[in-house]
Protein backbone atom coordinates (compact mmCIF):
# COMPACT_ATOMS: atom_id res chain seq x y z
CA UNK A 1 0.00 0.00 0.00
CA UNK A 2 2.29 2.49 1.00
CA UNK A 3 4.64 1.60 -2.54
CA UNK A 4 0.95 2.61 -4.59
CA UNK A 5 0.65 6.05 -2.32
CA UNK A 6 4.14 7.13 -3.51
CA UNK A 7 3.82 5.86 -6.62
CA UNK A 8 0.13 8.10 -6.93
CA UNK A 9 2.28 10.79 -5.16
CA UNK A 10 4.86 10.91 -7.79
CA UNK A 11 2.34 10.96 -10.98
CA UNK A 12 0.14 13.87 -9.26
CA UNK A 13 3.34 15.59 -8.99
CA UNK A 14 4.51 14.98 -12.49
CA UNK A 15 0.77 15.78 -13.51
CA UNK A 16 1.44 19.08 -11.89
CA UNK A 17 4.92 20.25 -13.68
CA UNK A 18 3.86 19.42 -16.73
CA UNK A 19 0.50 21.44 -15.78
CA UNK A 20 2.47 24.40 -15.17
CA UNK A 21 5.06 24.32 -18.35
CA UNK A 22 1.94 24.45 -20.58
CA UNK A 23 0.75 26.92 -18.78
CA UNK A 24 4.11 29.20 -19.04
CA UNK A 25 3.85 28.36 -22.63
CA UNK A 26 0.61 29.99 -22.98
CA UNK A 27 1.67 33.06 -21.81
CA UNK A 28 5.80 33.08 -22.95
CA UNK A 29 7.52 32.72 -26.53
CA UNK A 30 10.40 30.50 -26.81
CA UNK A 31 13.32 32.67 -28.46
CA UNK A 32 14.15 30.04 -30.82
CA UNK A 33 10.57 30.04 -31.88
CA UNK A 34 10.53 33.60 -33.43
CA UNK A 35 13.92 33.60 -34.40
CA UNK A 36 14.04 32.57 -38.21
CA UNK A 37 10.66 33.72 -38.45
CA UNK A 38 9.30 36.02 -41.34
CA UNK A 39 8.22 39.25 -40.04
CA UNK A 40 5.37 41.35 -42.16
CA UNK A 41 3.94 44.88 -42.73
CA UNK A 42 0.58 45.62 -41.42
CA UNK A 43 -0.81 44.58 -45.01
CA UNK A 44 1.14 41.02 -44.55
CA UNK A 45 4.28 41.95 -46.83
CA UNK A 46 7.29 39.88 -45.85
CA UNK A 47 9.85 42.62 -45.06
CA UNK A 48 12.26 40.61 -43.95
CA UNK A 49 13.54 37.92 -41.29
CA UNK A 50 14.04 38.19 -37.56
CA UNK A 51 17.85 37.48 -37.13
CA UNK A 52 18.49 37.95 -33.55
CA UNK A 53 17.46 39.45 -29.92
CA UNK A 54 19.36 42.06 -28.13
CA UNK A 55 18.54 41.81 -24.38
CA UNK A 56 20.43 44.65 -21.62
CA UNK A 57 21.92 43.73 -18.76
CA UNK A 58 18.63 42.57 -16.66
CA UNK A 59 17.65 40.32 -19.49
CA UNK A 60 15.04 41.87 -20.76
CA UNK A 61 14.95 42.21 -24.93
CA UNK A 62 15.16 45.83 -26.14
CA UNK A 63 15.51 45.29 -29.85
CA UNK A 64 15.21 42.92 -32.50
CA UNK A 65 17.61 42.21 -35.80
CA UNK A 66 16.19 42.02 -38.71
CA UNK A 67 17.48 41.18 -42.07
CA UNK A 68 15.84 42.80 -45.03
CA UNK A 69 15.98 43.35 -48.67
CA UNK A 70 17.98 40.98 -50.54
CA UNK A 71 17.13 37.80 -52.67
CA UNK A 72 17.49 34.56 -51.41
CA UNK A 73 19.89 35.87 -48.77
CA UNK A 74 22.03 37.73 -50.87
CA UNK A 75 22.47 41.21 -50.41
CA UNK A 76 20.68 41.36 -47.50
CA UNK A 77 21.00 44.09 -45.17
CA UNK A 78 20.38 43.95 -41.17
CA UNK A 79 18.50 46.52 -39.13
CA UNK A 80 17.92 47.27 -35.26
CA UNK A 81 14.11 47.72 -34.97
CA UNK A 82 12.98 48.71 -31.26
CA UNK A 83 11.34 45.72 -29.50
CA UNK A 84 8.14 47.64 -29.36
CA UNK A 85 7.95 47.86 -33.18
CA UNK A 86 6.81 44.21 -32.98
CA UNK A 87 3.60 42.11 -32.31
CA UNK A 88 3.45 38.77 -32.10
CA UNK A 89 0.51 36.95 -33.03
CA UNK A 90 1.70 33.32 -32.14
CA UNK A 91 -1.71 31.47 -32.83
CA UNK A 92 -0.98 32.96 -36.66
CA UNK A 93 2.53 32.01 -36.61
CA UNK A 94 2.92 35.99 -37.42
CA UNK A 95 5.50 38.60 -36.54
CA UNK A 96 4.51 42.51 -37.53
CA UNK A 97 6.50 45.00 -37.32
CA UNK A 98 4.69 48.85 -37.65
CA UNK A 99 7.21 49.98 -40.59
CA UNK A 100 6.82 49.96 -44.13
CA UNK A 101 9.67 47.74 -46.27
CA UNK A 102 11.05 50.89 -47.92
CA UNK A 103 11.45 52.24 -44.70
CA UNK A 104 13.57 49.46 -43.41
CA UNK A 105 15.68 49.02 -46.03
CA UNK A 106 16.81 52.80 -45.73
CA UNK A 107 17.64 52.49 -42.02
CA UNK A 108 21.42 52.32 -41.46
CA UNK A 109 22.82 48.73 -41.28
CA UNK A 110 23.14 47.54 -37.66
CA UNK A 111 26.68 46.84 -38.15
CA UNK A 112 27.42 50.63 -38.79
CA UNK A 113 24.77 51.15 -35.74
CA UNK A 114 26.87 49.26 -34.05
CA UNK A 115 30.13 50.95 -34.42
CA UNK A 116 28.64 54.11 -33.02
CA UNK A 117 27.63 52.78 -29.36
Amino acid sequence: MRKLIIVVAILMLAASVGWAADKIMDTHIKASKVIGQSVKDSAGEKVGTLDELILDVEGRVTHAILSVGGFLGMGDKRVAVSWGDLTFKPKQDTIVINKRKEDLKKAPSYESYKKTQ
